[in-house]
Formats: C-alpha cells, structure tokens, sequence
C-alpha cells in the first residue's frame, strides 16, 4: 500500500499532491489550505478529486498484482 502514493506522485504536480496531502490526510479545511498554499478553493478541491481518484486506481492496480 505505500507503493500507491509514490506512484501518483510520480502523476501529479508536486503542488496538487501537498494540496490533498494537507486537507485530506492532514484534516486542514479547504479554506484554510487554499490560504496557506496561496490556491484557489476550486484548486484544492480539483486536486482532491484528480489525486483521490489516480490513488484508488493505483491500489487497485497494485491488488491485481498480488492476487
């Protein structure tokens, strides 16, 4: 499982990935992450979308792997 990450990481804009690393996996709120990396609120959420998504196929790809 921590495979998944570095893979799309390797997919996405370092700034898209610490946008969802801040308001998904560190519970800052939209606003306030938009503020501290100085992006729009429509980015934040963007980037939640595009990187949630790319990170449930990459765990998905690396199931079929193992099984």
């Amino acid at each position: 499982m921590a495979a998944a990450p570095e893979e799309v990481k390797r997919q996405v804009s370092p700034k898209q990935y610490q946008m969802f690393d801040l308001h998904t996996l560190q519970n800052l709120s939209v606003q306030d992450t938009a503020q501290t990396l100085q992006v729009s609120v429509a980015s934040v959420y963007m980037a939640k979308h595009r990187v949630a998504r790319l990170l449930k196929k990459a765990i998905k790809e690396l199931q079929k792997k193992t099984v």
